[in-house]
């Protein structure tokens, strides 16, 4: 049983890194230009907002769920508005460990930002997909290939292309 889930465990991480590098060879716009800094539609320009505010939330050291009058519960309100998805955790964690060695910590939280979010949803679509496909093929080519090209051709970075714009 362990061999079985370090061998899947290998082959997603080895399709992850492959996709990546494809994703960043099909939309240098997006990961290597770099003139970007947040999006105009869909539900990704929430995300921005929300990694703001949990990066926020751990330079101040706590996270507040409850506020001072007692009207609500923020945990309740965050969670309803996904503050504590994967790719925003990671992301935050992320900038909150590379912003001391930066001078422009902004345009650092924009790169950190685009990479760690957009990477972090590739490697779950890497994941899903693989695992579907082990359930509907034995053919190790299909498999590697169709987690590869799904994985690329339909994750987030592609339904972004075009949509962002200079903002700093």
């Amino acid at each position: 049983m362990r061999e079985f889930f370090q061998s899947n465990l290998t082959k997603v991480f080895v399709l992850f890194l492959g996709a990546a590098l494809i994703s960043v060879a099909v939309y240098p716009e997006i990961f290597v230009a770099f003139k970007a800094s947040f999006v105009l539609w869909s539900d990704y320009c929430v995300e921005y907002p929300l990694t703001f505010i949990l990066t926020t939330f751990l330079y101040q050291g706590d996270i507040q769920l409850w506020n001072f009058f007692g009207q609500m519960p923020f945990c309740h309100t965050y969670a309803v508005m996904g503050l504590f998805k994967l790719p925003n955790v990671i992301t935050a964690i992320a900038f909150y460990f590379l912003a001391p060695f930066s001078r422009d910590s902004g345009q650092l939280f924009h790169h950190v930002f685009t990479w760690g979010n957009l990477m972090t949803l590739l490697f779950i679509r890497v994941v899903g997909i693989f695992l579907l496909l082990k359930i509907v093929t034995k053919n190790h080519y299909i498999l590697t290939l169709g987690s590869v090209i799904f994985a690329v051709f339909f994750c987030q970075a592609a339904f972004l292309r075009g949509t962002y714009y200079e903002s700093y």
